[in-house]
């Protein structure tokens, strides 16, 4: 066996650490550290000489502990060091004299907290720029401690300047020294830390070293003038030499670093003046003429000697006296200012000064039409008189006279800037936005627009610059998850994964807000749809069903059903359409699908063969997919049950929404309270059947006896898993009318004339109209709208019949009748038809028809007829025909004398397609015209190949769109 022990390093010398023990035993037993050298000079096991148990105080061996047989101590022979060796392995034996047996003993000596930490050196020096950031390294401290679990903890234990220790700052755990705070050489060029470095045992050790910085100097001190403007006056007779004014600038820093130079940079025109580069006395370097130039606005320029070097300047005016009759001299060259665009009215813009030996009177005298500033006559201080719009205009150039009292004028520019204010909110281009995206597409995928493009939420702002920028975001926290819209460009991006069946669509609002103070916003909706990604699929890989002869047409066989995860329980809000289901083999002469509800029916009865196979495609707009199905055809057994009746018939009324009673089929032959199944085999969504007790309803589906007038279902009953034993009854179900159809006028539009002589009792014309109800629902009668003097309508017939006879001087007159044609049902509906009637007289040539139609192709050869016109005359003469009116292009010709009218040059359907020509037909005796209308349609034929409408197209296509995405539209 093995032992382990733990001792602190700190065990005195013959302090015990463990005993070794061996079964008990009378037998005297020896124990002797037999392995392991280091281990037998750092410890021993004392042996006992007593036989049996005894005491230090009688036995051999000056220790404080008792011996036992059978046990050996192990003892600390010398003093223990955890830093010099932590684990000791011994291998201890044990005798009788005769018999041996040994066992491994591990000793693992725990360190103390004995060695303090020691720095690497007792002090440290180093230099540092005072332009060196905050947080800059200055050195790593580097510590010891020969303990084994030492951990070290450095910090700033104090300092010579107390205000170092702000300017300082050490690492605790890594010992690295920064600086705190920007340093500054002109406040102290050294700084003297005392760190500190202790252990995190207790008691803690520490130790202590010093660090001595040294700060460099930088040229961090700009110079500056005792005054950024100086002024002096100088007269034209001060000769070359004389001192005109003295500028003074001062440094902060030291050495050469505040050495400064002084130099003239801008403003000295011909060179007159100079400056002396020490002093800084500006003084005439040549002769001053007061006609050239009356005022100079110098720039003087201090630089240093460091580097790199650090300038600043100052403006020196100097005045020149000038003479009575020199023109005043503006100040500036141009004046230049700005204003914000909602100031007040009377607002300070800037001040227009000139020098003159007299005083001026200033003017703007261009520029200000629309009279928006005024200038001070006296003072040249110009404000605004009227209110300023930026978005309207964004500056003023005015031009300013300054007029002496001598008659001596000059004038200057003055450019006025208005600052756009954010007074304008941003408006987006739409109402409302829409874009699609595929559940599919990946992590920062582009939301797209119909057309392909992606969707971009756009808005305008009519304030500028930093006031227009805009910033979009999402306001809704649930589209945030998954949608980001770009800040800048408003577009909208995918951030996560999308899921149709979680989220079909999206619908939030995006505000846009500029970056102006305070800053506009606005609102706007967007919608993002998911895209049909998703194929359907069939809820079985097969179908197989039993179809029991005889049969009929109409027989539901079975009902396939498929799932598209890209439907929504909302069809209005899915953008994948309903599911189509459609036959796909040979059996279509037998069998028809629904093609939304995916019900096979039969659709003959004359089953052949015992067994039919076909496939089923399902389509969801985009995607199918196909199935297997098995009809199995069996002749239906005798069950032994019977119907009753061998026929039922009820009756049901259309238009019912609600769920109705039709009939309740019975049976005999079956025992008492046998159960049995009833079926209705050809429901087809209209009714259905209590599988236990032979009730036939509605589903609630409103019928339409317009539509279809009756139905013959069949009904099956058979026995509890009973397939082919089964019996059959029919039951004939007539659909009750109701008058919901208004009678429909038909063969319109209707047109009628009648002779001016004609005789009372004569008919004009015939109206028909056509009820699509049944019996007295479907009986139509006619009326006029409004009782004509003239005219009468039979009630029954629909005949327009001449009332009473008209004037004899009336002659082409036009009535417009209203006439109303009106069933029988309860409530009574009617419709209404205007009928033109026109009364021409006995000269007037008559046409055979009221007007005329004709339908040709685009295609029909020059010089071919199309319609004859035929009109008679009254008195029997000649008829003359023309075209007045419809043919600008002179398209068709009628022969005067024959009233046929033929193509005169080809028809082209691409550039018209109708014409109504009006033919006015001419009585070659008396000159009495008539006109009647025809309609000429021009149908279109494949004469002209397909053409492309660019000759080359190119798009722009992103590397992570999806299959499916629009590359471009190609058109033709």
């Amino acid at each position: 066996r093995s032992y382990n022990f733990s001792i602190a390093e700190t065990t005195a010398v013959a302090q015990p650490v463990g005993v070794v023990a061996i079964s008990q035993s009378t037998t005297t037993v020896w124990f002797s550290i037999v392995g392991g050298r280091l281990a037998r000079e750092m410890f021993y096991i004392p042996q006992n000489e007593c036989g049996r148990n005894c005491s230090l105080d009688t036995g051999s061996f000056d220790m404080q502990f008792d011996l036992q047989v059978g046990v050996g101590t192990l003892v600390v022979a010398k003093p223990l060091d955890a830093e010099v060796q932590s684990v000791y392995n011994m291998t201890v034996q044990v005798t009788d004299g005769t018999n041996f047996a040994t066992a491994q003993v591990f000793i693992r000596v725990q360190d103390s907290n004995d060695n303090p930490p020691v720095f690497s050196q007792l002090a440290y020096d180093v230099s540092v720029s005072e332009d060196a950031p905050s947080d800059f390294e200055l050195l790593r401290l580097r510590a010891s401690d020969m303990d084994e679990r030492s951990r070290l903890s450095f910090s700033i234990y104090g300092s010579v300047d107390p205000a170092s220790m702000r300017l300082f700052r050490v690492n605790p755990g890594t010992g690295a020294v920064y600086t705190a705070d920007r340093l500054d050489y002109e406040a102290r060029t050294q700084h003297i830390l005392t760190i500190m470095v202790k252990d995190q045992e207790f008691p803690f050790n520490r130790d202590l070293t010093r660090i001595l910085v040294a700060v460099e100097d930088t040229n961090d001190n700009v110079p500056y003038f005792t005054s950024t403007v100086y002024d002096a006056t100088a007269y034209e007779t001060f000769p070359v030499g004389t001192s005109v004014v003295q500028v003074t600038a001062l440094d902060k820093d030291n050495g050469i670093n505040g050495q400064l130079t002084y130099t003239m940079e801008a403003g000295n025109t011909g060179g007159v003046f100079a400056i002396n580069n020490t002093t800084g006395l500006i003084f005439t370097a040549k002769d001053l003429d007061l006609m050239s130039l009356g005022f100079y606005s110098l720039t003087v320029r201090a630089m240093d000697s460091g580097f790199p070097p650090l300038m600043a300047t100052a403006s020196v005016r100097i005045s020149l006296i000038l003479s009575d009759f020199s023109k005043p001299k503006f100040s500036q060259k141009e004046y230049q200012a700005e204003i914000m665009e909602n100031s007040k009215i009377g607002t300070y813009v800037t001040t227009i000064s000139a020098l003159s030996r007299s005083p001026l009177i200033y003017d703007i005298i261009r520029g200000n039409e629309e009279r928006c500033f005024f200038i001070n006559h006296h003072t040249g201080v110009i404000t605004t008189r009227k209110p300023l719009d930026f978005e309207q205009i964004a500056s003023y150039f005015l031009m300013v006279r300054a007029q002496s009292m001598a008659g001596v004028e000059a004038s200057i520019s003055v450019i006025i800037q208005v600052v756009d204010v954010n007074d304008n909110p941003p408006e987006f281009q739409q109402i409302r936005y829409m874009g699609t995206v595929s559940e599919a597409a990946p992590i920062n995928s582009v939301v797209l627009r119909d057309d392909g493009n992606p969707l971009v939420i756009q808005a305008t702002d009519k304030d500028r610059n930093h006031n227009a920028l805009l910033v979009f975001q999402i306001i809704e926290e649930t589209a945030r998850m998954f949608f980001s819209v770009d800040s800048g460009t408003g577009s909208i991006r995918t951030i996560a994964s999308l899921d149709f069946e979680t989220f079909p669509e999206f619908n939030f609002r995006v505000y846009v807000q500029d970056s102006g103070q305070p800053s506009r916003r606005a609102e706007s909706p967007a919608e993002v749809i998911n895209i049909n990604d998703s194929p359907p699929k069939f809820s079985q890989d097969t179908y197989e069903t039993v179809l029991l002869l005889p049969t009929y047409v109409g027989v539901e066989v079975l009902r396939v059903e498929a799932l598209d995860p890209d439907i929504t329980a909302d069809q209005e809000k899915s953008l994948t359409p309903k599911l189509a289901y459609s036959l796909v083999d040979n059996s279509v002469e037998y069998f028809i699908v629904q093609r939304y509800t995916g019900v096979v029916t039969v659709t003959n009865p004359n089953l052949s063969k015992d067994r039919y196979r076909f496939s089923v495609k399902v389509w969801d707009g985009r995607f199918s997919s196909m199935v297997s199905i098995t009809v199995l055809v069996r002749e239906a057994v005798d069950s032994g049950l019977l119907f009753t009746r061998p026929m039922y018939s009820s009756s049901i009324p259309e238009n019912k929404p609600n769920v109705t009673l039709v009939t309740v089929v019975n049976t005999v032959g079956h025992r008492l309270n046998e159960p049995l199944k009833y079926t209705l085999l050809n429901a087809g969504g209209w009714f259905t059947i209590r599988s236990t007790c032979g009730v036939v309803l509605t589903t609630g589906v409103p019928f339409d006896r317009e539509e279809i007038g009756s139905y013959e279902l069949v009904v099956e009953v058979s026995r509890e898993d009973e397939i082919l034993r089964v019996a059959r009854v029919t039951v004939q179900v007539q659909v009750e009318d109701i008058n919901d159809n208004a009678p429909e006028f038909v063969n319109l539009p209707y047109y009628a004339a009648v002779q001016v002589e004609a005789e009372p009792g004569s008919t004009i014309f015939k109206v028909s109209a056509a009820d699509q109800d049944f019996d007295l629902n479907g009986e139509v009668t006619y009326s006029m709208k409004t009782q004509h003097r003239n005219f009468e309508v039979n009630p029954v017939t629909g005949e327009l019949v001449l009332k009473r006879a008209f004037e004899a001087d009336l002659s082409n007159a036009e009535y417009r009748l209203a006439i109303i044609a009106t069933d029988g049902g309860s409530p009574r509906l009617s419709s209404e038809v205007e009928l033109p009637v026109t009364v021409v007289n006995k000269a007037m040539p008559v046409f055979d028809k009221p007007f005329y139609g004709i339908t040709v192709r685009e295609d029909v050869e020059v010089s071919s007829s199309v319609l004859g016109i035929n009109a008679s005359s009254p008195e029997g003469q000649d008829i003359i025909f023309t075209i007045t009116d419809g043919d600008p292009s002179f398209q068709f010709d009628i022969g005067f004398d024959t009233g046929i009218i033929s193509v005169r040059y080809p028809l082209d359907y691409e550039t018209m397609q109708y014409y109504r020509l009006t033919v006015k037909a001419t009585d070659t005796l008396t000159g009495a015209k008539s006109e009647v209308d025809v309609d000429i349609v021009v149908l279109d034929v494949n004469d002209n190949p397909p053409l492309f409408q660019n000759t080359s197209y190119s798009a722009i296509l992103s590397e992570n769109s999806m299959i499916g995405t629009s590359v471009l539209q190609v058109g033709g």
